[in-house]
């Protein structure tokens, strides 16, 4: 299952996905902290990283999602948020920023100065590679069958999605 192919500059994607985590810092209820300019920078030099050919050249990019969640959230990504996020990378080239960003917000509207201080104290982009744990997930999300997919999907769609009409069919 694809989602329909969306062209856009590879730039215009990473400045996004940079702006998008300083203006969701920004608009963060907390104000600012003292050490916010620091923070952003070293931020945007993880983000520099992440989306580099040399970070690329080391890990693919299931590798880099299972990585990032495990770096972000001390755990593995959900195989719906890592289908999701593949699904986006495929066809719109949502760059690995863009992962590092979902990850640090978790299930927040945007992460805290607190979290965001407290992953650039833990992580640098030394702790970008992946370790044979990381691998081994990443082979299983990248090798989890279609139908497995959409029966989590469905599952999902059926616990919070609103319900069709009685008269409507699941499109799935």
């Amino acid at each position: 299952m694809r989602l329909p192919a969306i062209t856009l500059k590879k730039p215009i994607l990473v400045l996004v996905t940079c702006y998008s985590i300083l203006l969701a810092l920004a608009a963060n209820s907390e104000s600012a902290p003292p050490d916010a300019p620091q923070l952003q920078q070293r931020m945007l030099e993880l983000i520099d990283y992440v989306d580099s050919p040399e970070y690329q050249s080391v890990s693919t990019w299931y590798e880099h999602v299972v990585l990032a969640y495990n770096l972000a959230l001390g755990r593995n990504p959900e195989v719906l948020e890592a289908v999701l996020l593949t699904e986006l990378h495929h066809s719109i080239g949502l760059p690995r920023s863009a992962v590092l960003s979902v990850a640090l917000r978790g299930k927040q509207f945007s992460p805290s100065w607190a979290r965001i201080r407290g992953f650039i104290n833990k992580v640098n982009k030394r702790d970008f590679v992946p370790d044979p744990a990381i691998r081994n997930e990443a082979k299983k999300l990248q090798t989890i069958p279609k139908t497995q997919i959409r029966q989590l999907l469905n599952n999902y769609l059926t616990q919070y999605a609103v319900p069709p009409a009685a008269d409507n069919q699941p499109l799935l």
